[in-house]
């Protein structure tokens, strides 16, 4: 049912210009003049503009700071361009909060459209970015959990898509919209009535499409059916039918990952963001940073499990040890005129310095006076030819990283 309480509102969506632009709901020449040649200011389709487009000057009076201001403004067969930016969109706060029956239908997004036949097209892909976090987030679709917005726990929506027909979206980015108690957690929703069991929606179109997320919270290993917090779908529709279509998108669905030593003990719970044939965008180590995989080996086996079950993947995967930290102890030994220097298995990774010095002079502290030996990184042991020239001694460290 629609709820009086809230002011019709238009779901954010995103449209680019193309000199001419064919679709399902009809054919828009350059410069906002009609197929049939009609004016656009007068009974045609307007072109209405977000952001600031690199010098290029737009009109005053149909430019806008937020998506959702455009789209509150767009009337049916409208185009709206946004400009590459990272929009933080308010369309479910404030004044706009959803009620508890919107938050139960799911009508309510970052972007909220409610009128029919608009077109939103991004200017760019990856760089006109709806964004679920916080403003204050320092970088676009941050994953720290300090700016993530859950809207007090109801959860978010992004580009939402309210029982509108024929409504399109385009060449842009969503993000980091998330899950919580309320009917949340899609990045793009055309929503023709959650739970009515009624279609309320007909036709729409989405292309050149990122929906993604960087952040999880509550994903148990043990029972991947869960997460608290995670971006649930990246493009979705629900009560709708077409015509639709749905082309050149990508869409994450969270996993939960288990990596496991050879005897199958488990010793790192990760997650990662994978793309629609659930693969694990890893090359050669699943460690970095300040994590470190205790294991006797350097291969573990890693267990993808969708989020909603509908897939398993095992990978065996590289890792990357962190090696001991303690000081190393570098043995030497004299065979000939053969230098054979050795160090610890637990400090593989270790590299070995040289030096070389007059005999007087002694060893130098400045860095820049040590040469690193090549290839050391995966050695543990390495011969060096005694090649006497003169009066210098050479000096050997080694060193991590």
């Amino acid at each position: 049912m629609e709820h009086a309480h809230r002011r019709i509102r238009h779901v954010n969506v995103v449209c680019l210009a193309l000199v001419l632009l064919v679709s399902l709901f009809g054919i828009v020449a350059a410069g906002g003049v009609a197929a049939g040649g009609a004016s656009a200011a007068t009974n045609g389709p307007r072109v209405l503009y977000v952001g600031s487009f690199g010098g290029i000057a737009t009109p005053k009076s149909s430019t806008f700071k937020t998506i959702q201001a455009a789209v509150d403004a767009a009337k049916p067969s409208d185009w709206i361009l946004i400009a590459p930016g990272d929009y933080h969109e308010k369309g479910d706060m404030g004044a706009d909060a959803p009620s508890g029956s919107d938050v139960s239908d799911g009508w309510y997004g970052g972007v909220d459209i409610a009128t029919p036949r608009i077109h939103l097209r991004g200017m760019n892909r990856n760089s006109v970015i709806v964004d679920g976090t916080l403003a204050k987030a320092s970088t676009p679709c941050s994953a720290a959990a300090s700016d993530q917005n859950t809207l007090g726990g109801k959860g978010r929506n992004g580009i939402l898509i309210w029982k509108a027909n024929g409504v399109s979206v385009e060449n842009l980015t969503v993000c980091n919209f998330l899950a919580g108690t309320g009917n949340a957690g899609n990045e793009i929703w055309w929503n023709g009535g959650a739970g009515s069991s009624k279609i309320g929606l007909s036709g729409y179109s989405g292309n050149y499409l990122t929906a993604t997320s960087t952040y999880f919270k509550g994903s148990d290993p043990t029972n991947p059916s869960v997460c608290a917090r995670c971006a649930l779908y990246g493009i979705f529709s629900s009560d709708a039918t077409g015509p639709a279509f749905l082309t050149n998108t990508y869409a994450n669905k969270s996993v939960t990952v288990t990596a496991t030593s050879a005897d199958g003990t488990a010793v790192l719970a990760l997650s990662f963001n994978n793309g629609s044939s659930y693969s694990i965008p890893l090359t050669t180590t699943v460690a970095s940073g300040s994590q470190t995989l205790g294991l006797p080996t350097n291969t573990v086996a890693v267990r993808a499990v969708s989020q909603d079950l509908s897939q398993t993947n095992v990978y065996t995967v590289n890792v990357l040890l962190q090696p001991s930290l303690t000081v190393p102890h570098l043995t030497n030994s004299v065979s000939g005129s053969t230098l054979a220097l050795s160090w610890p298995a637990d400090h593989l990774g270790y590299r070995l310095l040289v030096q070389t010095n007059n005999l007087n002079k002694g060893v130098s502290g400045n860095t820049n006076d040590w040469g690193t030996v090549a290839g050391t990184t995966t050695l543990l042991s390495t011969n060096i030819a005694i090649i006497k020239t003169g009066v210098t001694n050479e000096y050997y460290k080694l060193i991590y990283p």
